[in-house]
């Protein structure tokens, strides 16, 4: 989420990469990149889907997608805070049989990065409670729990 210059969030998804899904052979049939194409095109399921309260990393794999798109797919995600509110997500989504220790690494590497960047850039709020502190030393002086998620 993003301030405008009205002081109102706005919510924004960005995607990179979609077309490298087309090199996959899980992605080959016309019917299912559709399908799948169709759900980049509504920010509030990407959103939905890259949006978990869990700490640390979530890991999704095949059945355990809400969604039945994402049946042959796994996704990898990360929320990272400001002042220790939630204030973005950051991703993977690739086929069942991907590299999850590189994807893992990839989304975990950029969540500390932005983690990093947005307490540096961020204002100290002036009402930030005791958990809120507390997860921003946890996060000066840890590296990130990665658990799974099941559905």
């Amino acid at each position: 989420m993003f301030d405008d210059k009205d002081g109102e969030s706005e919510e924004r998804v960005y995607l990179g990469g979609t077309l490298n899904m087309l090199d996959q052979p899980e992605f080959r049939d016309i019917n299912k990149v559709r399908s799948l194409f169709s759900v980049f095109e509504e920010n509030n399921k990407l959103k939905e889907l890259l949006s978990h309260d869990q700490k640390g990393l979530s890991i999704m794999i095949g059945a355990e997608n809400a969604d039945q798109v994402f049946k042959n797919c796994s996704i990898i995600s990360a929320t990272y805070q400001i002042n220790g509110k939630q204030f973005g997500s950051v991703g993977v989504l690739g086929p069942t049989r991907m590299d999850y220790g590189k994807a893992i690494a990839i989304v975990d590497y950029m969540n500390k990065q932005l983690d990093r960047i947005a307490d540096r850039e961020a204002p100290e709020d002036p009402d930030l409670d005791q958990e809120g502190r507390q997860l921003r030393e946890q996060r000066k002086n840890k590296s990130s729990v990665c658990k799974r998620s099941g559905r």
